[in-house]
């Protein structure tokens, strides 16, 4: 196993199964939560099921009728992680690993129920046709037996997505010469805050405002409309957990950016159908726009905190986020609903300005 950026010490270590396999192993990150593994297999880690024979196919319900495969061993054939032409491929595990604060039952239902959920999102938005990463399988594997209090820890295997996320391409962007501006802050009113500060104009800089940006937060836009037709909320949206898979190296004019969504972690589920398995209304649908408002509102506070002067930007998101046609909607528009939604966003907003101001 080659590991890089070991996990913390206050944090387990990894399942048996996961740290014993053959395949390439690598830390990408560790929060709170979980951690994100990437692994790079070969064909050669399912040859060694004893006596050559062929498991049944095993899955896992993740409610609403959907089911994935479940993964008990690298080993186990047919294994749902490769795809079976002898080459070795690369892919994404997200380990929710136990907390030892929390009471092992308690630790237990609630990484099962959040693996469930985040899975359970992902295949939700793929069905509606919104980019977001292949399930490829869950696991439950215990940790280390020999650590105090040993837990459970329940993986999530997807889709590895290359690119770069939209918010290192804005930042990349951000970096040519041609969108640095001095400040313009009087060098005199800087000086009073500290003596020492050189009186030189210091160069600061904005995000740019261009074609392929305008065309990268049009494209966010109508993503998230689909998203929120097809009645997911993501809960974390952020310009980190949006992905370009086709970064241009340079402008392009027939540049069409395809975009990913990834981490659904705090996604939750918005029921689109009544009792009898029909479509609601737009009036009874509207009563969602409180939960697809914030969701918005958690997007604008990233653009605006990450990305110096990014108000076109958003805007434009806004703007693709109106203009998008659900098809599966009567008449196909989507319209009335994001009204819906905007109208709701002013006033999230107005909430958000008042806790800024008195706490």
């Amino acid at each position: 196993m080659a590991a890089s950026n070991k996990p913390s010490k206050w944090s387990p270590a990894p399942p048996v199964e996961l740290a014993s396999s053959n395949s390439s192993l690598e830390l990408l990150s560790q929060g709170a939560e979980a951690r994100v593994w990437l692994l790079e297999l070969n064909e050669s880690i399912a040859t060694t099921t004893a006596d050559g024979v062929v498991g049944r196919k095993r899955t896992v319900n993740v409610g609403s009728s959907i089911t994935v495969p479940q993964l008990t061993s690298f080993a186990q054939q047919p294994s749902p992680l490769l795809v079976g032409n002898g080459e070795s491929r690369t892919v994404i595990c997200k380990e929710r690993f136990p907390k030892k604060y929390r009471h092992p039952q308690l630790d237990v239902s609630l990484t099962k129920s959040r693996t469930k959920g985040e899975a359970r999102s992902l295949i939700r938005c793929q069905r509606a046709g919104v980019p977001c990463p292949n399930v490829l399988a869950i696991a439950q594997w215990p940790t280390e037996s020999g650590e105090q209090r040993a837990g459970t820890s329940y993986c999530l295997f997807m889709e590895k997505v290359d690119g770069c996320t939209v918010r290192q391409y804005l930042e990349q962007k951000s970096d040519e010469p041609a969108i640095k501006s001095a400040a313009t802050e009087p060098a005199l009113k800087r000086s009073k805050c500290n003596d020492d500060i050189s009186h030189q104009p210091q160069e600061r800089v904005t995000t740019a405002i261009d074609v392929d940006t305008l065309r990268v937060a049009n494209t966010i836009g109508k993503i998230l409309a689909r998203m929120h037709a097809a009645g997911i909320v993501h809960g974390d949206l952020t310009t980190s957990n949006i992905m370009i898979r086709n970064p241009p190296a340079k402008s392009d004019d027939s540049w069409k950016p395809q975009l990913v969504l990834i981490d659904f972690g705090l996604a939750s589920s918005i029921s689109q159908t009544n009792s009898a398995g029909k479509t609601k209304s737009h009036h009874k649908q509207q009563h969602n726009a409180e939960e697809k408002a914030v969701d918005l509102y958690v997007l604008e506070r990233a653009f605006l905190s990450t990305h110096p002067d990014s108000d076109k930007l958003v805007d434009e998101v806004w703007r693709g986020y109106c203009e998008y046609e659900d098809e599966a909607m009567p008449g196909g528009e989507y319209s009335q609903i994001a009204n819906a939604v905007m109208k709701r966003l002013d006033q999230v907003r107005m909430r958000g300005r008042k806790r800024e101001c008195f706490g």
